[in-house]
């Protein structure tokens, strides 16, 4: 059970779903107490995008179930007056409310400040303030080793589709600095396995258009790509039915997504958002909640990883690249260590 509000201004308050996760899972870490926290999670788009919202609330429900809070999750389409919801969202009851999207994160350094006694917490964006929790990700280095994934396995001619000069792509929702970033680090990632490699590139315009999405895919399909990453939230199940209908592979993101057309799915980037979210409401049940702080996720501590390609493996036998996971991970130890450095993304 959960509330979705489109436009917050029209509610007259927010719905906490009080013991709706942890009834069905006794609370493990529950402190005395918590039953009446409430926190708040604030999501742009969908539910059901099998990746970053999903993975959102999932975080949240497990949070619920560990420590017994109330929680109320806010989700807001195009037509929402974000100022106005963020408003109805600060002066609620809550104790901490989570922002998950740059459509609400360039408002929340103003509303900190408005509600200095409120706690805040951003997901995927540093957001200075003293009373707002930041917690970032090396998008960079996640996009880096979908990149070399895809290039080592495009380097295998083995691999049913693939063809002498098979070229990679690219595929992200809106582009903004932190989809850059991923785009930035896939193209080095795969430059560092083949320099020669051609990666083609675009994006979606939405993280919510998956007719689009398996439109600009089936383009780069085309045009010779036959291993494409997305990073374009529920877009990105049309990249995956371009793959499917190309007979080629493409790359999930945020959460394991390698079952949903098994066989054309290399490996998924795990970008940990749940945990992000779990953890700062664990803060707050805690008492260690620190505003001003930041939480740095990247590979060196699981924050961003490669699924198992376990899938895949299954669907190709002795066609799957077995080198393919041993290189895997010396590239992640080298991220890890700092042997490979990813450079910024080139200024305009």
């Amino acid at each position: 059970m959960f509330f979705r509000i489109a436009q917050v201004i029209c509610c007259a308050a927010l719905l906490w779903c009080a013991g709706t996760a942890a009834a069905a899972v006794p609370a493990q870490k529950t402190s005395p107490g918590n039953d009446q926290l409430q926190v708040v999670l604030l999501l742009s788009g969908h539910l059901g995008d099998s990746s970053y919202n999903d993975a959102l609330y999932e975080g949240l429900v497990r949070a619920a179930r560990d420590f017994g809070i109330n929680y109320a999750l806010v989700v807001a389409d195009k037509s929402a007056d974000v100022d106005k919801l963020f408003e109805k969202t600060a002066s609620s009851g809550a104790d901490l409310i989570i922002a998950s999207d740059p459509v609400f994160q360039r408002v929340l350094a103003g509303y900190a400040a408005k509600y200095p006694q409120k706690r805040f917490a951003s997901i995927d964006m540093d957001v200075s303030a003293p009373n707002v929790l930041s917690v970032v990700f090396a998008s960079g280095e996640g996009g880096f080793l979908a990149g070399a994934a895809a290039a080592i396995f495009a380097g295998h001619e083995a691999v049913p589709g693939m063809g002498k000069n098979p070229a990679l792509g690219w595929v992200g929702g809106e582009r903004n600095s932190l989809m850059e970033e991923f785009r930035n680090g896939f193209v080095q990632g795969a430059a560092y396995v083949n320099p020669q490699l051609k990666v083609l590139t675009g994006y979606v315009g939405s993280f919510d258009d998956p007719a689009k999405g398996r439109t600009i895919a089936a383009d780069m399909y085309a045009k010779g790509a036959r291993v494409i990453m997305h990073v374009a939230g529920r877009s990105g199940l049309g990249v995956f039915e371009a793959a499917d209908a190309a007979k080629a592979y493409a790359i999930g993101v945020d959460k394991n997504q390698d079952a949903i057309k098994p066989g054309h799915i290399l490996t998924s980037l795990l970008k940990r958002v749940d945990i992000a979210v779990w953890y700062t409401i664990e803060t707050l049940t805690t008492g260690t909640f620190e505003g001003g702080s930041i939480l740095k996720m990247n590979a060196g501590n699981a924050g961003m990883s490669l699924t198992s390609m376990s899938v895949m493996r299954h669907a190709l036998g002795d066609a799957f690249p077995e080198e393919l996971p041993g290189r895997m991970e010396e590239i992640t130890q080298d991220l890890k260590t700092g042997k490979i450095k990813i450079l910024p993304v080139p200024e305009k």
